[in-house]
C-alpha cells in the first residue's frame, strides 16, 4: 500500500538574459548618419517550457493551472502530462504553446523580473523539472523543513463495508506499515443515541476455522491509519518488555512525543470512551494480558494526572486518564511516565500480548491509537531479555 501526499503550491517562472542582447554587427550603410543598432527583437521570442517529466521517477508534478494577468488563475482547465489524449472536460495535455517565456534583461537589486505564475499540484517530497531546450533542465523543490512536520502528522481514513464481525472481534487483512497503526472507527447505538467507537484491536484473518465465532454481525465504518507520533511503551521494573504469566507485577508506561512540535494534554472529565471527549483523554485496554475481572484492581499513578477504571459493553474493562492540574505539554522528544501497580498477568495468555492505547482531543496532534507489545514468559522458565 502506498500513500502519496499532495500539495497545492504557487510557482513563478522567468527567463533572464545576462546583460543586454548582442547587437547586429553586420556592415550596413548608415541611416541618417548613424549605424543601425538592432537585436532583431530577440526579446520578443517566446521559448516553450515543458513542466514535469513522466519518464523521471523523482518528478513530483501532477499538473497545474495557468495564470492570467487580468482574470487571475484559470481554474477551468487543469494541465497534466498524464491526461488522456481524448478530450476531457477540465483536463488537458499541455502543448508547446501552453507555457512560454521570453528572455528579459536582468533587473537591478530589489526589482523583481517579469514572471509567469502557475498553481501546481505536486508531491512535496519530489522536485519539479522544467525543460526549455535552450538551457539545461532546471528543478525546483520545496525545502523539507516546510513540509516534513505536516506530513508526519497526516492520517488516512478509508471507508470499508460491509465487514463481518465475529464474537471475538473484528478480523481484517491489513498490511503492516512501520511507524503506523490501524484502527476501526464506526458509529454504534448507545442509550444516549449513536456514538463513535474506536477499536484498535484488529486481529489478522485466521487460516483455519475459529471457535466461538458466533454471533456474527455486519458492520461498516472506516479503517484509520495514523502515524505513531505519540508512542506508548510498557516495561517491567527491570526495564524490559517481559512479564511472567500468573504473577502480579508492576509496570512502567512511558509516553513519548516523537513529533517535531509540542503536544499538549488539556484537563477534562473522565468518561466512557463511547462519550464525546471533554478535554484530552487517554484510554488503556489491556486485551488478553489481564483478565477482565482484574483490570479495575490495578493502581495507576503519575504527577498531575488522574485515573479511573471504566467498563462498558463495547470495550469491557479499561482505564482512562486525563491531566488533573492544568495542561501538560510534551516538547519534541519529551516523555512522561505512569506507574502501574498490581498488574495480574493472565495465566492463559499467549507468548506475546498487546496493550492498546487510544488518545483524543490533544493540542498539536490528531486522535490516534498505539500498541505496546509485551513478551509473556511462563513460570519456571528463564526470561528472554532481548
Amino acid at each position: 500500500m502506498s500513500v502519496a501526499p499532495l500539495a497545492l503550491v504557487q510557482a513563478s517562472l522567468s527567463l533572464e538574459r545576462h546583460g543586454r542582447a548582442a547587437l547586429d554587427q553586420a556592415f550596413t550603410p548608415p541611416v541618417d548618419g548613424e549605424l543601425p543598432k538592432t537585436d532583431h527583437r530577440i526579446g520578443d521570442i517566446r521559448f516553450p517550457v515543458v513542466l514535469g517529466d513522466l519518464s523521471r521517477l523523482d518528478d513530483g508534478l501532477v499538473g497545474y493551472f495557468r495564470y492570467d494577468q487580468d482574470s487571475g488563475y484559470d481554474m477551468t482547465t487543469f494541465y497534466s502530462q498524464a491526461a488522456a489524449p481524448a478530450d476531457q472536460p477540465g483536463v488537458a495535455m499541455p502543448t508547446a504553446a501552453t507555457v512560454t517565456l521570453h528572455a528579459t534583461a536582468a533587473t537591478g537589486p530589489g526589482v523583481p523580473p517579469a514572471q509567469d505564475k502557475l498553481l501546481m499540484l505536486v508531491d512535496p517530497r519530489a522536485p519539479v523539472h522544467a525543460t526549455t531546450g535552450i538551457l539545461p533542465t532546471q528543478s525546483l523543490s520545496i525545502p523539507p523543513d516546510q513540509y516534513a512536520d505536516v506530513l508526519s502528522g497526516l492520517e488516512l481514513a478509508v471507508p470499508a463495508f460491509p465487514l463481518l464481525r465475529g464474537a471475538s472481534g473484528l478480523a481484517v487483512p491489513l498490511p503492516a506499515l512501520a511507524g503506523y497503526q490501524w484502527s476501526w472507527i464506526t458509529r454504534e447505538p448507545t442509550a444516549a443515541g449513536l456514538a463513535w467507537a474506536v477499536d484498535p484491536q484488529l486481529s489478522p484473518v485466521p487460516a483455519g476455522a475459529v471457535r466461538n465465532y458466533s454471533p456474527q454481525a455486519l458492520t461498516e465504518g472506516w479503517l484509520r491509519l495514523n502515524p505513531e507520533l505519540l508512542r506508548f511503551r510498557l516495561a517491567a521494573a527491570d526495564g524490559t518488555p517481559v512479564v511472567t504469566a500468573g504473577t502480579t507485577m508492576s509496570l512502567q508506561l512511558t509516553i513519548t512525543n516523537t513529533r517535531g512540535t509540542p503536544v499538549t494534554f488539556t484537563p477534562g472529565a473522565i468518561a466512557s470512551e463511547m462519550s464525546p471527549p471533554r478535554g484530552s483523554a487517554c484510554y488503556i485496554h489491556f486485551g488478553s494480558l489481564v483478565e477482565q475481572a482484574h483490570v479495575a484492581a490495578m493502581r495507576l499513578t503519575a504527577d498531575r494526572w488522574r485515573f479511573e477504571a471504566l467498563a462498558d459493553e463495547r470495550h469491557g474493562s479499561y482505564w482512562a486518564a486525563t491531566p488533573d492540574d492544568g495542561p501538560v505539554t510534551l516538547p519534541p522528544g519529551g516523555h512522561l511516565t505512569i506507574a502501574i501497580a498490581g498488574v495480574a498477568i493472565a495465566t492463559g495468555t499467549s507468548a506475546q500480548s498487546r496493550v492498546y492505547f487510544d488518545y483524543y482531543s490533544l493540542v498539536g496532534l490528531d486522535d490516534g491509537v498505539d500498541v505496546a507489545v509485551l513478551t509473556v514468559a511462563q513460570p519456571g522458565r528463564p526470561r528472554d531479555r532481548r
